[in-house]
């Protein structure tokens, strides 16, 4: 009997031992690994747009800088003698621009290269203000306009009266502007211009008392 008791004990013993030694393994499938982290990587910062350059108006210490190009406006564009009267206000727009900044880039885009008018007055004093480091302050063209007509290929002529008013121009030396007047009586004038690949172009500007070109 007490063998009998003995092997039943022995029994229970070895199969505790058991139970316990399966519940601690790890079943198949599982990880024993700790859970992967759920927080996020960390974002890359958005780079901040650049500030736009801050316009400059000519003045004693320097030329225009910045200042926006003025847009050939809708009207300008048409073939049309309403569409010559508004290129011609455009170009004079085009010509204060030019000045200011001291580049006469798009200037010369709306102009003949056989427009020996608009060099000498227009596009030559401000070559020679880049030639000698020089700037122009003040300087404004006024168009009023007096009639437009269309003419034969392609051709318009427009008539305004001019002024402009005075400028000084300085040189960076610290020494004194040279100083401009400004005309106030009205300059009667004559642009002849040519519609060419959609837009007109200065073939020449005839001011009061001029011959042609």
């Amino acid at each position: 009997m007490r063998n009998g008791r003995m092997s039943v004990i022995g029994v229970l013993v070895v199969a505790s031992a058991v139970l316990t030694a399966c519940q601690g393994a790890t079943s198949p499938g599982e990880s024993s690994a700790p859970p992967p982290s759920s927080s996020a990587p960390p974002s890359s910062p958005i780079p901040s747009a650049s500030p736009s350059p801050t316009p400059k108006h000519a003045d004693e210490n320097g030329p225009g800088e910045n200042l926006p190009v003025p847009k050939l406006p809708d009207a300008a564009k048409e073939h049309t003698e309403k569409g010559a009267a508004a290129f011609v206000e455009f170009y004079f727009d085009l010509a204060n621009y030019s000045s200011e900044v001291r580049d006469t880039t798009e200037l010369e885009r709306f102009t003949s290269k056989d427009c020996k008018r608009c060099e000498k007055g227009l596009l030559e004093p401000i070559w020679l203000l880049q030639d000698t480091e020089s700037w122009e302050v003040g300087l404004v063209y006024k168009a009023k306009i007096t009639k437009s007509e269309l003419r034969e290929n392609n051709r318009a002529q427009v008539i305004f009266s001019m002024t402009y008013s005075g400028s000084k121009v300085f040189d960076g030396s610290n020494g004194p502007a040279k100083t401009f007047p400004a005309r106030e009586k009205p300059v009667l004038s004559v642009a002849s211009l040519v519609f060419h690949e959609g837009r007109w172009i200065t073939e020449t500007v005839v001011f009061d008392g001029q011959e042609p070109d």
